[in-house]
């Protein structure tokens, strides 16, 4: 057994600053929208790109 658990189970806690948090989400979308990016051309009826524009719809809806 760890020494640090030698009297039992406690309860923990993590505390980050919020702008690693703010950070963190920001890379996230980024990631996903450069994704996006790279599936723009791949289907466009009438110049619009629906799955970049389906691809971040879906994004924004897992990130909120």
């Amino acid at each position: 057994m760890y020494p640090t658990y030698a009297k039992g189970l406690v309860a923990g806690r993590e505390e980050f600053p919020l702008w690693w948090v703010i950070g963190e989400n920001v890379l996230y979308l980024a990631i996903w929208a450069l994704a996006a990016v790279l599936f723009w051309p791949v289907w466009r009826p009438a110049g619009v790109p629906v799955i970049g524009i389906g691809w971040i719809a879906l994004v924004l809806i897992v990130q909120i």
